[in-house]
């Protein structure tokens, strides 16, 4: 046996001694005197081997006849496990299992919709052998229960309880740690299945001793409860304690005054989760006196703080005087180790289902003889399983059981001799068109409807492809073709998560509504179906446009209120926002500038990897998402409206495929003479029609191309040629820089012919010497100064042009 300091165990020499002498298998004598060896049991420090009846406890307590000491439980279990309730001097705070981990036991914290576990209890009253002098009654015991359910209802836990007297003076009076096992091994039942409760008058020690659910020993002979007579009646509730223990709680003071001080499984204030009790909602408190319902007060020695109370919890010591009180965390630790440990305590109702008697006519006991379809009836009506069936039960029946989706009725996809089938909504589709299928059988032709209906690409009853559902297939046949292609699953088995990632991804994307126009900026707006984040913008691109950008706020809640819910129905939709390219930066799809957003609290938050950005229908706030969304995003597409004057529409003076120019007062003109400028394109036609009617090219008044003038010349497609190359041309003047190019570029009509009247005479010659040694309209040889070779150039070619 391990040698154990005896600081960690704080109760009196004789307690230690007893279960030491009866392991080394030494006659260990009956005791008859209390007050020889009252025992301190679960109270801090050691008494003397020679206490007495009156001597004070640590704690200010006294044990005196008929007073005892409350609880053996946590004594018991330290000298049988010496090495675990060291504790902190063994180090560290042991665990006893999975329901130690406060995960594990926060899981097991019941709500009012928790299923009750009903425990069995065997209890034994001891009597004299002669029969008399009961510990108790079945009356007394009867309500002594009644108060254990009571105390624990509130934590879905409840027992049922058989009781007899046991008729032997023997263990009338008890004495502990000298009869337990004798007791117990001659008069447990069946303690896998059941808590075994003995109820006797101790000679010494404590009021009553449990067994832990962790303890090799809780489902053998050796486990179970004894209780002190005169802790057994209607208002008292050392039982609850007791029970409180075999289902997994500690004392609230185990780990202050059940363990060395400042050890490592000692539990300073507030509370704590890993040490002591496990349980941080139960503050830690020295052992509380009997009675004392204000909580034991000071200081905790080691971090010089004032301990918590909480004396009306059950599992401390201030007495059923005080108590009222479980906390969550010792109920979820109660259900964790009831299911971990105590399944074959719980008593579970014995389905009745199938029992004799027709499902669809009354009779006097409880259940039916087809088992499915009773299940059905009795999960709606429990007075059919638990009493009897009668006429009503009968009539539930008929609407669970058979009609469409009545529970027996067959399979859709299987001819039957009955009529209906079991899937509801199938089976409504089907008799729909042919009410034969209800009236009379379900046939074959019944059978390939359904088919045609609910099993097949595009069945009116499939189910959304946007949705799961258990059943292939889904109601829009183009889709479900399209995703069955890829992946027959699909259509095979069911239409799983997988299946509608597909149609989100790969389907045809809806338009719901549009264009629609704001009226704030021109643009056009479409609302578009359920897809996924990239299928909706390939659909936006494919409408001229992108997933939509924001602007400002009135923008804002211009996209929110006709689009995220247009025709009143509110949906969750895409914009074109995301930081797929750089986590962290958002940037529109279009390269626009950020500069408003519209973040709901807590976003973007970046949560399992989200890059992509919806609105909230109900605000306009922005969150980021996923890929797929929620699985039930619609999108918003943007087509960016140009008009006449548009810096982003193009030169007038230039080919683009777009319809309308920069220039508003140029387009429209044009666009006046040639509306399909601004309804198509800005073709090679709208060019030169811009060059006309906006710079005046081809106009008489104009001037010639190959003299100095005002802009423009009155050649249209030479005017276009040079001024297409050299705008200022037809912007400020025709210079001679711009005749020069028209001589170049157009090649002049007859060399000489000044004036552009065909012949080449006296009025050209008078303007070459006008612009003598000038580099003017007279610079014939292009040598930018007007001389005797141009001179020579021009008498050469006197007379008419050719």
């Amino acid at each position: 046996m391990p040698i154990v300091a005896l600081d960690a165990f704080p109760f009196v020499i004789e307690r230690v001694l007893a279960p030491l002498v009866r392991r080394l298998n030494v006659n260990w004598l009956r005791l008859h005197s209390v007050t020889a060896l009252a025992v301190a049991c679960c109270v801090g420090g050691l008494a003397s081997a020679e206490t007495t009846a009156d001597t004070p406890l640590p704690d200010g307590q006294s044990v005196e006849s008929g007073d005892l000491p409350l609880c053996g439980t946590q004594e018991w279990w330290a000298w049988n496990n010496p090495e675990a309730a060291a504790e902190g001097v063994a180090g560290g705070c042991p665990l006893q299992g999975n329901c130690d981990n406060p995960a594990i036991r926060d899981g097991f914290i019941p709500s009012a919709a928790t299923p009750i576990k009903t425990i069995r209890l065997r209890i034994h009253i001891f009597a004299n052998s002669d029969g008399s002098n009961p510990a108790s009654n079945l009356a007394e015991t009867a309500q002594q229960v009644a108060k254990l359910n009571a105390d624990y209802l509130p934590h879905r836990i409840q027992f049922v309880h058989t009781a007899h007297v046991i008729n032997n003076s023997t263990f009338r009076t008890f004495s502990p740690g000298v009869e337990d096992g004798a007791m117990k091994s001659t008069y447990a039942e069946s303690p896998a299945t059941q808590l075994n409760i003995y109820l006797v008058d101790t000679t010494c020690c404590y009021a009553g001793l449990g067994t832990f659910p962790w303890d090799p020993l809780a489902l053998t002979a050796s486990g179970g409860i004894i209780i002190d007579a005169d802790y057994w009646d209607a208002s008292n509730e050392v039982v609850t304690h007791e029970v409180g223990h075999c289902i997994g709680l500690w004392h609230t003071h185990h780990g202050v005054s059940e363990v060395s001080t400042c050890s490592d499984c000692f539990e300073n204030p507030p509370g704590s989760d890993v040490t002591g009790d496990f349980c941080s909602d139960t503050p830690p408190t020295p052992t509380e006196s009997w009675g004392d319902c204000d909580g034991t007060g000071g200081i905790d020695p080691c971090v010089d703080v004032a301990w918590g109370q909480q004396a009306a919890n059950y599992m401390g010591y201030a007495g059923p005087p005080c108590w009222s009180l479980f906390t969550p965390e010792q109920a979820g630790r109660m259900h964790c180790w009831i299911t971990a440990k105590l399944q074959g305590w719980l008593d579970l109702p014995v389905d009745p289902c199938p029992a004799a008697g027709d499902c669809y006519a009354s009779h006097g006991t409880p259940g039916c003889s087809d088992a499915v379809c009773c299940d059905a009836v009795c999960a709606a009506d429990t007075y059919c399983c638990d009493q009897h069936w009668d006429a009503v039960c009968a009539g539930e029946a008929n609407d669970l059981c058979l009609g469409c989706g009545g529970v027996s009725t067959g399979d859709c996809y299987i001819a039957h001799a009955s009529p209906h089938c079991e899937d509801q909504v199938c089976c409504d589709a089907v008799c729909a068109m042919d009410a034969f299928c209800c009236a009379n059988q379900w046939d074959s032709f019944c059978v390939n409807e359904a088919t045609a209906l609910c099993n097949s690409c595009g069945g009116d009853v499939t189910g959304s492809c946007y949705a799961i559902h258990l059943n292939p297939h889904c109601d829009d046949q183009a889709c479900c073709d399209l995703v069955c292609a890829m992946d027959s699953y699909c259509c095979n088995n069911s239409w799983d998560s997988i299946c509608r990632n597909e149609a989100l991804d790969h389907c045809a994307v809806q338009v719901i509504t549009g264009p629609v126009t704001n009226p704030a900026n021109g643009n056009q707006y479409y609302l578009l179906g359920l897809a996924s984040v990239t299928n909706a913008n390939a659909k936006a691109e494919s409408l001229g446009g992108h997933l939509a950008t924001i602007a400002n706020g009135a923008e804002n809640e211009w996209v929110r209120a006709n689009m995220a819910n247009f025709g009143g129905v509110p949906r969750d939709v895409w914009l074109g926002l995301s930081d797929a390219s750089v986590e962290g930066t958002f940037a529109w799809v279009n390269g626009e500038p950020l500069t408003y957003i519209a973040w709901g609290p807590g976003e973007p938050n970046d949560l399992n990897g989200e890059d992509y950005v919806e609105m909230y229908p109900t605000v306009g706030a922005w969150n980021d998402m996923p890929h797929y969304g929620g699985w039930d995003n619609y999108a918003v597409a943007e087509v960016e409206v140009l008009i006449c004057g548009d810096v982003a529409a193009g030169s007038c003076f230039a080919v683009h495929s777009t319809p309308f120019c920069n220039d508003a007062a140029c387009c429209t003109e044009v666009c006046g003479v040639d509306p399909y400028c601004c309804n198509q394109v800005w073709d090679s036609l709208c060019v030169s029609e811009s060059f006309v009617f906006c710079y005046g090219c081809g106009a008489a008044s104009a001037g010639s191309c190959y003299t100095t003038h005002g802009p423009a010349c009155a050649d249209a497609d030479c005017c276009q040629t040079v001024c297409t190359q050299d705008p200022f041309c037809c912007q400020a003047a025709w210079d001679s820089v711009c005749v020069n190019e028209a001589a170049s570029l157009c090649g002049a009509p007859c060399v000489g012919d000044l004036d552009g009247n065909g012949i080449v005479g006296a009025p050209d010659l008078g303007i070459l010497l006008g612009a003598w040694s000038t580099s003017g309209v007279g610079d014939l040889n292009g040598d930018f100064t007007v001389n005797a070779a141009d001179l020579a150039i021009l008498l050469g070619a006197w007379g008419a042009c050719p």
